[in-house]
C-alpha cells in the first residue's frame, strides 16, 4: 500500500483516537496519522513536514475557522482540507464549497464514508461537495419500512433538502437499501410531513447501542421505478 500523511487538528481530544483508528483500519491507502490539538502545532507541523491531507476534526464549524487555511496557502503551503463537523452555518458551506481542494464531511458518519473521501482525496480524485447542506436539529419522526411497516420512533440528528440523518434503537427493524416512510413533525412551524426516502448507510453507536441512519429523499415515482426494474 501506498504511504500517505495525514495531519488532523482535533477541538475535542476524545475524537482523535477514533480517527486514528478509522484510518488505520484502510486496506487501500496506508495512512500515517499525526495528531494535533491547536492551531499553532498544526501550522508548525505543517511547515516543518508536507501533508497529504489536512483534517479539521471540529465540533462546530465557522467561516472565521477557516482563516487559518487562507494564511498558511498564502504562504504557498498547499494541502487538500477535509473539514470533519457536528454543525455548521450557511456561510461556512459556502466557503468550503468555494475553497480549492476542500471538501466538508458533517458528523455523524461511517468509518467507509471516512476512508473512501479521505482516499480519493489523496489519491488526487475529484471529490464532490454534497448538494445540500445539513443542518442539526432535535426533532422526532417516525421511519416505516414501505409501504406498510411499523413506525418506529425515531430523533432527528440533522435534516437536508436531500436527505436526513436519524438515530434509533438497535431494534428499529430496517436495513441498508430498504425503502421507508418517514413521518416527521417540525415543531418550530407546528406541520407534519411525509416523505419516502431510501436508507444509504447504518453504523452503529457503539457506547449506546443505537443507530446512526443515513437517508436520500426519493419521490414515490422513484420507488415505483425501481419497483418495476427490479432494483
Amino acid at each position: 500500500m501506498e504511504d500517505k500523511k495525514v495531519l488532523v487538528l482535533n477541538e475535542l481530544t476524545e475524537d482523535a483516537k477514533a480517527i486514528e483508528e478509522t484510518y488505520a483500519r484502510s486496506k487501500e491507502v496506508n495512512f500515517q496519522v499525526t495528531s494535533v490539538f491547536d492551531a499553532p502545532d498544526a501550522v508548525k507541523a505543517l511547515q516543518e513536514d508536507s501533508a497529504d491531507l489536512l483534517v479539521f476534526n471540529l465540533q462546530d464549524f465557522s467561516k472565521k475557522k477557516m482563516n487559518a487555511v487562507v494564511d498558511l496557502r498564502k504562504l504557498g503551503i498547499d494541502f487538500p482540507l477535509l473539514s470533519i463537523a457536528d454543525t455548521y452555518d450557511e456561510e461556512a458551506y459556502r466557503f468550503v464549497c468555494e475553497l480549492e481542494n476542500s471538501v466538508l464531511l458533517n458528523k455523524p458518519f461511517s468509518d467507509k464514508q471516512l476512508l473512501t473521501l479521505s482516499e480519493k482525496i489523496v489519491d488526487g480524485k475529484n471529490v464532490t461537495q454534497r448538494k445540500f447542506p445539513r443542518f442539526g436539529t432535535g426533532e422526532r419522526a417516525y421511519l416505516s419500512l414501505y409501504p406498510n411497516g411499523t413506525p418506529s420512533e425515531v430523533e432527528v440528528k440533522d435534516l437536508s433538502k436531500g436527505g436526513a440523518c436519524f438515530i434509533g434503537d438497535i431494534d428499529v427493524g430496517l436495513k441498508q437499501g430498504d425503502t421507508i416512510r418517514v413521518k416527521m413533525f417540525l415543531e418550530n412551524v407546528e406541520k407534519t410531513h411525509n416523505f419516502f426516502a431510501r436508507i444509504m448507510w447504518m453504523d452503529l453507536i457503539t457506547d449506546e447501542g443505537r443507530y446512526y441512519i443515513g437517508v436520500q429523499f426519493v419521490s414515490e415515482a422513484q420507488i415505483f421505478k425501481s419497483l418495476l426494474s427490479g432494483s
